[in-house]
């Protein structure tokens, strides 16, 4: 019972240098005469202590004996380089480091043990939308020791989970949740690393925000404010993420923007090699399409617009992003006005921050890039922008203005995560520091009124810029989709990192990518990957030719139920019960995977929908048991009815 009680006592918490909490009784901050800790909780009985480390130099230094300053204020002196200032402001604790003497500063780290944990389960998120994420057990290590090596979130799609968990995370037990996250993401990346050490129930926790490459030059008097953090637990998860995620900004919360938005996407059809004809048959097939879903859904015809979106393959190439004449011989003014005329959005792809190597724009301009990092995709090589340049901001702005200009209202930003690489730049700025600028430039550019959805990107440094943001992987890929169409192993992929990421739905519209209908989808599997596609709460999109799809499956879309949960605003939330049956790693599918149709990842199967219900998906390739109704392979069953929260 002690944990149950941590939410109101932890509204107070935590004046990291070094601190305690308690779970039973009256807490108090108070100063530890023995060591000159500052501390929360019970002195006599301690629970956790958090002691700060400074990287600078590229070497980690704990500091002195923190300073007691003022109540919820500390002064911690790290040698003769300066000095960590760390204050408490309610559950959240706010860090900066001033240098005494020119310093190269590389982050602050918060080491503790929390000694006989009750947590056997923790949500691992990764660093940007495609990042393996999801719930894991909490994995074990002897090795308490910060890592000699900087930890890098370059190369982050395919991670095991266990190794850390980017920005937020929540440990769990069937009784109690805790969870530590930073309220923003506009300085350094910040991670969380848990792990239980060998034969004890003694969990280690590390809170680290840098020490991923960034070197930022201080002079003698220049201070770096860090991310504030985040902690709080309670009994019920509910409480405690909706109190966090108050803390994060949102642009749709900013503005107020409830208008969600469905509609159709060019590219698991047509991928790269989508042309004029393919976007004017979907144009003109797109009325008795929308009609028949808005009759279907009196939601979605009373607060929904429908997109049309022209996705990769529309430009000659990556970088110069002139329209290829031969596959759209019609000036986009014109074509996105007659899309508008059938009373649709007109959208488009573009990956604003690549230029192809190699290409004119990046051989007339080469201080306009990134020197350290080359992106490889499979169609090539490409350099990344720097946008603190000069020459890169008027590029940027005059990129989205021209989109803009053509007429196009939706913007589908992809592979944004390259922004926060670290590296050296015109300006002396981190990598998370260059990506907020970025984005800045990019609303600014677009206007309030654009809806930009941001894909491959991070996630809190995003939603005070955007509309939507994409919450997992790609839902299929080309090459085993030429062969058999979609995989099952996606859309269980796809509803792992719903898992671990709903909590941001009521922040941002959460895009859980298009919702497949063809074969050889049957029509049991196809509804339980439309609920999958739904239960973000962000709006709907769909992908497939209706010149190809049969009618009885065109039929399959028109689910009000569906509709409903996908235009609701908020995330399907996994019932915790299910969660404690999580894996000890993140698994990721092989192509061949795909190809076989075999599925080996673990998602939680049971969901509490928004508004009351309950949705149950079998994953598995065998009928199961859940909460009393048998499930079939590859299906779902949604029961009606308001459960209680």
């Amino acid at each position: 019972m002690e944990f149950m009680k941590l939410n109101r006592l932890m509204m107070a918490l935590l004046v990291i240098a070094n601190c305690f909490f308690e779970g039973q009784g009256l807490a108090e901050i108070a100063i530890d005469k023995k060591t000159n800790q500052l501390v929360y909780g019970t002195i006599s009985k301690p629970k956790i202590i958090f002691t700060p480390s400074v990287l600078i130099n590229n070497k980690w230094f704990k500091t002195k004996p923190c300073l007691f300053q003022k109540v919820g204020h500390l002064k911690c002196d790290v040698n003769d380089f300066g000095f960590l200032v760390i204050e408490q402001e309610g559950a959240e604790v706010a860090t900066f480091f001033q240098a005494k003497r020119k310093i190269v500063f590389g982050g602050v780290n918060f080491n503790a043990i929390l000694n006989d944990s009750p947590y056997k389960i923790m949500l691992s998120q990764g660093f940007h939308s495609w990042s393996n994420s999801g719930w894991i057990r909490i994995p074990y290590s002897n090795q308490l020791e910060l890592s000699p090596s900087p930890v890098t979130a370059i190369n982050d799609e395919r991670r095991h989970g266990d190794e850390n968990s980017w920005e937020v995370t929540i440990l769990s037990s069937t009784s109690s949740h805790f969870l530590i996250g930073v309220t923003s993401a506009t300085e350094f990346k910040s991670r969380i690393e848990l792990k239980m050490i060998d034969n004890s129930r003694d969990l280690s926790i590390k809170l680290v925000s840098g020490d991923t490459g960034d070197k930022i030059d201080l002079k003698s008097g220049q201070k770096f404010v860090m991310d504030n953090w985040y902690l709080n637990d309670g009994a019920h998860i509910n409480p405690v993420v909706k109190d966090y995620t108050k803390r994060l900004q949102s642009f749709n919360r900013n503005y107020n923007l409830q208008q969600k938005i469905i509609g159709w996407n060019s590219w698991y059809e047509f991928w790269q090699f989508v042309d004029e004809k393919d976007i004017r048959y979907h144009l003109k097939h797109a009325s008795p399409w929308v009609n028949n879903i808005f009759q279907s859904s009196t939601l979605a015809k009373n607060n929904t617009k429908f997109a049309l979106i022209i996705d990769d393959g529309w430009a000659d190439d990556w970088g110069a992003w002139n329209r290829n004449e031969e596959k759209f011989p019609t000036h986009f003014n014109s074509l996105t006005q007659e899309i508008k005329e059938k009373g649709l959005v007109p959208g488009i792809w573009l990956a604003p921050l690549l230029v192809r190597q190699g290409s004119s724009l990046t051989e007339k301009n080469p201080s306009w890039f990134l020197t350290e990092h080359i992106y490889e995709h499979p169609t090539g090589k490409f350099k990344i922008l720097d946008v603190t340049h000069p020459g890169v901001q008027i590029h940027l702005k005059k990129l989205i203005k021209a989109m803009v200009g053509f007429g196009f209202e939706y913007l589908k930003l992809d592979f944004l995560f390259l922004g926060a690489y670290e590296g050296q730049r015109h300006q002396n700025v981190t990598g998370m520091q260059a990506y907020n600028l970025a984005m800045q430039m990019i609303r600014e550019a677009a206007g309030d009124d654009i809806y930009i959805l941001a894909c491959g990107s991070p996630s809190i440094a995003s939603f005070p810029y955007v509309n939507s943001w994409r919450l997992g992987a790609d839902i299929g890929f080309m090459v085993p989709a030429l062969f058999r169409g979609p995989s099952w192993t996606d859309v269980t992929k796809q509803a792992r990192s719903l898992s671990a990421r709903w909590l941001y739905c009521d922040l941002v519209d959460c895009d859980n990518d298009p919702w497949l209908m063809r074969s050889p989808h049957t029509k049991s599997s196809a509804e339980a990957a439309g609920w999958v596609a739904a239960m973000g709460g962000g709006g709907l999109f769909w992908s497939d030719s209706h010149e190809k799809i049969s009618d009885q499956r065109k039929k399959w879309q028109f689910s009000s139920d569906i509709i409903r949960i996908a235009l609701s605003g908020q995330g399907a939330q996994p019932a915790i019960p299910y969660l404690m049956d999580a894996p000890p790693k993140l698994g990721e599918p092989s192509i061949w995977d795909r190809i076989i149709d075999r599925d080996r990842l673990w998602a939680p199967p049971v969901w509490l929908i928004p508004g009351g219900g309950k949705l149950l998906i079998n994953f598995n390739d065998v009928a199961i048991n859940l909460d009393g109704n048998i499930v079939e392979p590859r299906s779902s069953i949604y029961l009606d009815t308001v459960l209680e929260k």
